[in-house]
């Protein structure tokens, strides 16, 4: 799997960071980009903030943006970034 660079994908729509966007916000960008490049953009904000804080202890960031259809059968559509920071 190719990893994003930091460069070209880093702020969101109108420099945001997607962490910083409501849900609208972040709806827009996926319909813009897609999940593949809202996916690449979160990655690439995730090495940034793990660059800036390369001397800090670990942590764990989790972000979650699901779909949930229910009915006799569950469907899940969505994206999850686990980040180690």
């Amino acid at each position: 799997m190719a990893l994003a660079t930091p460069t070209a994908e880093a702020p969101a729509k109108g420099g945001k960071l997607i962490k910083d966007m409501s849900q609208d916000e972040i709806d827009t960008v996926i319909k813009e980009k897609g999940y593949k490049g809202y996916t690449s953009m979160m990655e690439s904000q995730i090495r940034e903030d793990i660059k800036k804080e390369e001397k800090s202890s670990l942590k764990i960031r989790i972000e979650l943006n699901l779909e949930v259809e229910v009915h006799l059968t569950a469907r899940v559509k969505g994206d999850i970034v686990i980040g180690l920071l």
